[in-house]
This record gives C-alpha cells, sequence and structure tokens, in this order.
C-alpha cells in the first residue's frame, strides 16, 4: 500500500467493464483529481476522443490475449486538459478468470515538449551548417579527425563529404604549418 501510495505513475484497478475500482493518490498530483472523483467512473471519459479507438483495441487485445500492452494517449485532467501519458495495462486475473485490468500512466507532456524543442534546435542547427557560405569543418579534438564538413567545405577542397569524413585535419594545411600531429592553427 506504501508503494502505490507513493509512485508517481497513476495507478489504476479497473473491472471488465472500464468502470474504475481504485486509482492512487497519485491522480491528484498527475490530474488533479481526487482518487475518490474518479472511482466508479469509466477509464474511458477521461482518454481523449480520438485516442479512445486505439485504446479499446489494445484494452481488447490485451482482454483477448491475457497479455499486456503500451502506448501514449491523451488523458484529461481536472482542468479540461489533455496530457499526454505513457500508459500501459495489464489484466488482472482471480481463480484462472481475467475479472479487470490494471493501468499504470505516467506524464510525459512535458518530456515529449523538451524532445520537441530539441529536434527543432538541431533542425535549424543542421540548415545553419549545411546552408553556410563559409566552409564548416567539424574535427575531434583529441584526434585530430574530422567527423563533419558542410557543403561549402567540400566545394573548397574538392572532395566529397564521404572522402572527407574520417581523414586528419592535417590535409587542410600547408605542410609547413604541421608541427608534430596537429598543425599549428588546430585548437
Amino acid at each position: 500500500r506504501m508503494i502505490t501510495e507513493n509512485i508517481q505513475e497513476i495507478l489504476l484497478l479497473a473491472d471488465r467493464d472500464l468502470t474504475i475500482t481504485y486509482a492512487s493518490t497519485s491522480v491528484k498530483w498527475v490530474l488533479g483529481h481526487e482518487p475518490e472523483e474518479i472511482i466508479g467512473k469509466y477509464v474511458t471519459e477521461f482518454i481523449h476522443p480520438d485516442d479512445l479507438p486505439t485504446v479499446l483495441k489494445v484494452i481488447e487485445k490485451v482482454f483477448t490475449d491475457c497479455s499486456s500492452g503500451k502506448l501514449e494517449l491523451r488523458c484529461k485532467n481536472a482542468d479540461g486538459n489533455y496530457l499526454l501519458m505513457a500508459g500501459a495495462s495489464k489484466v488482472l486475473v482471480s481463480g484462472g478468470k481475467v475479472t479487470g485490468i490494471i493501468i499504470t500512466a505516467r506524464d510525459i507532456t512535458e518530456q515529449r515538449k523538451i524532445e520537441q524543442a530539441l529536434k527543432e534546435s538541431e533542425e535549424k542547427y543542421r540548415t545553419l551548417f549545411e546552408e553556410s557560405l563559409d566552409a564548416i569543418f567539424v574535427v575531434d579534438a583529441e584526434t585530430g579527425i574530422l567527423v563533419d564538413c558542410n557543403r561549402a567545405a567540400t566545394e573548397l577542397v574538392g572532395r566529397s563529404k564521404s572522402e572527407l569524413i574520417g581523414m586528419h585535419q592535417r590535409f587542410l594545411h600547408p605542410p609547413e604549418s604541421i608541427d608534430g600531429k596537429f598543425s599549428k592553427t588546430f585548437m
């Protein structure tokens, strides 16, 4: 009981009709509902209408196969807003008979926002890098090996990107500027 009352994930038990029979206290922290408020309601009342067919298909498969299922879905919180949740479900069996389902879910809304921002930042960097009119070479500071370059760099040296990647940066500098393993200008 101590574990189920203190986990960060939502934990729900529902009967075969998907009526909630138990809700962990984390429902309050995550969705803003008191556990008592949702007991007796259908799980489907909290699922975004567009996600409902997929969720019902997964739950049907869980009941049919006596298995488990995972998916991402949007759940309505107490304010009427939807949060993106990662959910998992598994059948409950008693006396060899399926009596219900256990559902766990965690809020991944912020995680997805961060992932999207990172993706957009990477795309912006990649566009700036590739479309720059200046030649850009990216070199491993430890080894001096080229790990990336842009289109302008390939045009400058007259070689394809696949030829350049893996080469040592020494070939970019005149022989008199080489001092040992690295050129004098290598930083």
